[in-house]
């Protein structure tokens, strides 16, 4: 596995992870909201949300979409 490949797998394992701890502090902080009632924008400013995005943009920012897994795909 070349480094380049390695921080790839990185990178997208973090941002797995961000959006687990995400929606665990969704869940804790938030239950009422649900994709069929989310009540406008709540999560935007939060350091959670902040993490998930920015995890994304680095996922964004360093993959080539040929070589994107399915299962980076489907987060």
């Amino acid at each position: 596995m070349s480094t380049e490949s390695g921080y790839k797998e990185t990178v997208t394992e973090k941002l797995h992870l961000t959006v687990e701890r995400f929606k665990i502090w969704a869940d804790q902080n938030f239950p009422e909201y649900n994709e069929d009632h989310d009540n406008g924008e709540w999560e935007i400013g939060s350091d959670e949300f902040d993490a998930m995005r920015d995890a994304a943009l680095t996922v964004i920012r360093t993959n080539v979409p040929e070589e994107t897994s399915p299962e980076a795909i489907d987060i």
